[in-house]
């Protein structure tokens, strides 16, 4: 299975193609009170701080406070009558609903997933190149960067399991048909990202500011996303994923080498 996430690129694409449109080709030369260009975005560090606190607004799809995705939390409960026996919505249980557009009372993830890693994968990129943003500011903003892209693709494996995986912010002229990479790939991927979050916030050495992710917060949840793995590893080992041509749910590694990851 290919998707196509060109199109869920292009809004962010355009709106910073927009913002520079609009300032540099200001015919009387006049600065703008509300824009900023994008070249001089990042060399402001409140604006760099305010691109990244934009993150904290996203919330996993697995959620939701009225119960119209709490078969896929740890709840696990159904918000119809005729859920009530297994727990779990008919229709996301039996697959009955578009991963684009969703279904009556709930808004797919699809799309909305692959804009957010856009999203951080170019905060990543103008963090890392900026040139006036100070060295602890950017160990900071990195930390929970690499914190939230984990964050998206852990909600992501629990809905499909096996997704493309994205980790820089694609253009126009980059192909953006892309395979699934294996589910275990997903899973070294987003543990990779939270030992590289941990490492920044060690960098970073400061106290962030109570209600952000911090180095506890990126550490609870390496354990939480190698249970996971734990348990889709043991799966694999139990050839319990029967309808994976592709071998796509195969993993390598045993449910003890992610155990291990967790307990540490």
């Amino acid at each position: 299975m290919k998707r196509n996430i060109y199109k869920f690129l292009m809004s962010g694409v355009f709106l910073l193609l927009f913002m520079g449109i609009s300032t540099s080709c200001d015919p009387l030369g006049i600065e703008p009170t509300t824009q900023v260009d994008e070249g001089r975005f990042w060399l402001n560090p409140q604006l760099a701080r305010s691109y990244v606190n934009n993150f904290y607004f996203w919330t996993p799809a697995g959620a939701g406070d009225t119960f119209q995705s709490e078969q896929w939390s740890d709840n696990c409960q159904g918000n119809a009558e005729q859920d009530w026996n297994t727990y779990r919505q008919e229709s996301f249980n039996k697959r009955q609903y578009d991963e684009n557009n969703g279904i009556i009372g709930f808004s797919a993830p699809w799309s909305d997933s692959y804009k957010k890693v856009y999203n951080v994968n170019l905060g990543i990129e103008k963090i890392n190149s900026s040139s006036a943003l100070s060295e602890n500011l950017k160990n900071q903003l990195l930390a929970e960067s690499y914190f939230f892209r984990a964050f998206v693709y852990f909600d992501m494996i629990k809905y499909w399991g096996a997704v493309p995986y994205v980790s820089k912010a694609l253009t126009i002229d980059d192909n953006t048909y892309l395979p699934q990479n294996k589910r275990e790939e997903i899973f070294d991927n987003i543990l990779s990202d939270l030992t590289e979050s941990v490492k920044f916030f060690d960098a970073y050495g400061g106290t962030p500011d109570v209600g952000m992710v911090n180095r506890n917060v990126a550490t609870a949840y390496i354990s939480r996303v190698a249970l996971y793995a734990a348990n889709a590893a043991d799966a694999s080992a139990k050839n319990l994923y029967t309808d994976d041509p592709a071998g796509l749910f195969k993993f390598e590694k045993n449910a003890q080498h992610y155990y291990q990851i967790s307990y540490n």
